[in-house]
């Protein structure tokens, strides 16, 4: 015989899922990590490095154009 599910036994149900769609998740995100992290993670490095080599230029060039026009004074 079938019996109807309460609205208590629904919420229990609907956590339940919910603790296991929260557990897919992070098992998820750790396998990304465990597979994908080095590359991310060197990837974010060199875009950092690449990043800093550009605002050293900028400001060389900067600091340069400032020393040409005092000497050409």
């Amino acid at each position: 015989m079938i019996q109807a599910i309460t609205e208590g036994q629904s919420s229990a149900l609907g956590g339940f899922y919910l603790l296991v769609l929260l557990g897919l998740f992070i098992g998820v995100c750790v396998l990304v990590n465990r597979f994908f992290g080095d590359r991310i993670r060197y990837n974010q490095r060199r875009r950092q490095v690449e990043r800093q080599l550009n605002d050293y230029e900028v400001n060389s060039s900067i600091v340069d154009d400032i020393l040409r026009d005092r000497r050409s004074r």
